[in-house]
């Protein structure tokens, strides 16, 4: 999305790194949501993440927040002498807010 040079980022104009790291993350989630008459249901794509990993709540009495992070484990990968030929799938924080 959006990448700004150090130099730019202390100006009042610009997104703070926070703002455009919070807006990859909020892109790189994608989700369903559907409709019923009493309920809504959110269906969001976190493939390779443990439900433990996954947090969700509710701020401002109307946003639902589903956020988390996905982790590579390093450890394993250097003890077990794991080199990765291809990493695809988006490693770091990720969020929806949902109004």
């Amino acid at each position: 999305m959006l990448d700004i040079p150090e130099e730019q980022e202390k100006s009042k104009n610009n997104p703070s790194r926070a703002y455009v790291r919070d807006a990859k993350a909020m892109a790189a989630t994608p989700a369903d949501v559907m409709e019923y008459p009493t309920s809504y249901v959110f269906i969001v794509d976190m493939p390779g993440i443990s439900h433990s990993e996954i947090k969700v709540h509710v701020e401002d009495e109307n946003v639902l927040v589903v956020c988390g992070e996905r982790k590579r484990e390093k450890e394993k990968d250097e003890k077990e002498g794991v080199k990765y030929v291809r990493m695809e799938r988006r490693v770091g924080k990720f969020m929806r807010k949902f109004c």
